[in-house]
């Protein structure tokens, strides 16, 4: 059962690494277009520097999750690593923990503001704000799971 779990959890980042890739590479066109009609045509398009906005916040909400699951981010180090190996143990599971119970509000809150959003237009695009913030429940519900894992596994 376990190793089902984890070669699913495996499967989500793989998926979310797979998505990082396409928004960045649609970030990096959405700019160069920006750049080239701003600077050679001499008009800016409004759209894109929007659209690069809301790729932004898509970015860093499901880098986060897909650094959470390699244990990329910035966490605890010099100071921990000196102490006995019980206190680590249980220093680690307090962070974690901690992280677990952010993790959860940021999915509930996210998801009520994005929800109280649906109704607004973002600017220079005919998009719901719900699609624009909907990455950040999603995101945090990923987070969630994968420090669930964390704290079951080690």
């Amino acid at each position: 059962m376990r190793d089902r779990i984890r070669r699913l959890l495996s499967t989500i980042e793989t998926v979310l690494d797979g998505t990082l890739m396409i928004l960045m590479l649609l970030m990096l066109f959405t700019v160069s277009v920006q750049v080239f009609s701003r600077y050679i045509l001499r008009y800016g398009t409004g759209w894109s520097e929007v659209l690069s906005r809301y790729l932004f916040i898509w970015i860093t909400m499901i880098g986060t999750a897909a650094a959470l699951r390699r244990r990329e981010h910035f966490a605890e180090g010099l100071l921990v690593d000196m102490l006995p190996t019980s206190l680590q143990k249980a220093i680690r599971t307090v962070n974690t923990l901690c992280a677990l119970l952010f993790a959860g509000t940021l999915t509930y809150y996210g998801a009520v503001y994005a929800v109280s959003v649906r109704d607004f237009m973002g600017e220079g695009l005919t998009l719901s704000l719900l699609y624009v913030y909907i990455v950040v429940p999603l995101a945090a519900l990923m987070m969630t799971i994968f420090l669930a894992e964390r704290l079951l596994t080690d």
